[in-house]
């Protein structure tokens, strides 16, 4: 019982401050996406997002309606420009899929899961050199 009483105010000090350093290590970033495009297996319209990204999850949430996701991810191989943030998309056609999250001021960027869409369209260009690369640049929040 006398380990009970001194152990109780140490959980409840980390309760209490364990929510504060998860926020301090979240980022958000506001992007402007001129086209439709798939994050995760979900369809967003053209428009501008808030893109959050901590240390386990990257969400993107629509400003103008309800519309979000969040995504586990995978880091990814360091680049050479890092002072800029923006979101990779791989295209086919019309077709663009959110893939990379690159965080202004890190080395390291954000891989994300290949929705069933993007398996589908590799297999309809297999071969062909249809796939391009966007980039929207972001803005810190």
């Amino acid at each position: 019982m006398k380990n009970l009483r001194w152990m109780l105010p140490i959980v409840i000090g980390i309760l209490v401050f364990l929510p504060a350093t998860v926020a301090a290590q979240t980022l958000v970033m506001r992007a402007d996406i001129p086209f439709n495009f798939v994050a995760g297996e979900k369809m967003f319209s053209a428009g501008r997002y808030l893109v959050s990204i901590d240390p386990t999850q990257v969400v993107i949430r629509a400003t103008e309606s309800d519309s979000n996701v969040v995504l586990a991810y995978a880091s990814h191989a360091y680049r050479s420009d890092p002072q800029n943030g923006r979101l990779l998309f791989n295209s086919y056609g019309n077709t663009h899929i959110l893939r990379k999250v690159w965080v202004p001021n890190a080395e390291r960027g954000s891989l994300l899961p290949a929705p069933r869409v993007e398996r589908e369209a590799l297999a309809r260009v297999a071969g062909k050199t249809e796939t391009t690369i966007a980039a929207i640049p972001v803005l810190t929040r």
